[in-house]
């Protein structure tokens, strides 16, 4: 297997300026679908209720990491003039090394999409210790916390970066000062920077990623996910953290034109965008 998403899959509603969807959601839902359709083998570790409304969505990747729960857990993601508020219900039970399956320990790349702190770190240092998969984080899923179920932010737990190869974050979501510090921890760390690219630190350098203009803007959730599955299917070809990069940044840009996965681009277009980026055309 080619790749392994760990985190929760939700029910995800969205409330663009009143416009109203429901779809699936959750970093391993877009990570996903994004690696299946770039050609990459997949499978997923995740707990649903038996309420969970979209498998057939998920057709091609393996799901015998998925587990059931008493329900799904829900996020309501309001977007006000680009400003994004969010509410969780159903938070699930953590995701722990018991309902990893052993054939997913030979995964090439493992990515940790926490949503709402649900992969423990139990977890991460077993996979650390009984891999040889190149691990990946998003860490937004720990830097949450709710009140009454309002989504607030907390501190990340800088120790867990040891237990990754990579660390990809939101310049939103951190400061100047965190980043240097993880920098610190981890080989490999990307910032997204919305409209200014994005920024690749690795070995002591840093490389500047172009912005992708996407034809129209329509919902940005699941965009950095999808710039991930993008960064590890060039990855795991060229071992090049530039080159990765840039086929992430350019895969996002086709998540955000439409609702949901929707918008995940095929192979083809992203190579063409990325092309007539580059040419000026």
């Amino acid at each position: 297997m080619d790749l392994v998403v760990l985190g929760y899959l939700l029910h995800d509603v969205l409330d663009v300026d009143g416009q109203i969807k429901h779809c699936l959601g959750g970093v391993s839902a877009y990570a996903s679908l994004a690696a299946l359709k770039l050609g990459l083998s997949v499978g997923i570790v995740s707990k649903v209720g038996g309420d969970f409304k979209y498998f057939n969505e998920l057709k091609g990747i393996d799901l015998s990491g998925v587990s059931k729960q008493e329900l799904t857990t829900v996020f309501f993601n309001t977007y006000r003039k680009g400003i994004r508020t969010q509410k969780v219900a159903n938070i699930g039970e953590s995701i722990c090394p018991k309902g990893i399956p052993a054939d997913y320990l030979k995964a090439k790349a493992i990515h940790l999409g926490p949503v709402f702190n649900e992969i423990s770190p139990e977890t991460m240092r077993f996979l650390r210790e009984n891999t040889n998969a190149f691990i990946t984080l998003d860490p937004q899923g720990f830097l949450r916390s709710s009140q009454n179920g309002l989504v607030l932010s907390k501190k990340l737990d800088f120790s867990l970066l040891g237990f990754v190869d990579l660390v990809k974050v939101s310049e939103k979501d951190c400061s100047r000062e965190e980043i240097e510090a993880m920098k610190q921890k981890c080989p490999l760390v990307v910032v997204t920077r919305g409209k200014n690219g994005s920024t690749v630190f690795s070995k002591g350098k840093a490389f500047s990623i172009p912005f992708f203009r996407a034809k129209r803007l329509v919902d940005e959730t699941g965009a950095g996910d999808v710039f991930m599955a993008g960064f590890i299917k060039e990855w795991l070809s060229s071992q090049d953290a530039e080159k990765a990069a840039l086929f992430g940044s350019a895969a996002a840009s086709f998540a955000v034109e439409d609702f949901g996965v929707n918008g995940i681009g095929s192979l083809e277009e992203i190579n063409g965008r990325i092309m007539s980026c580059l040419t000026g055309f």
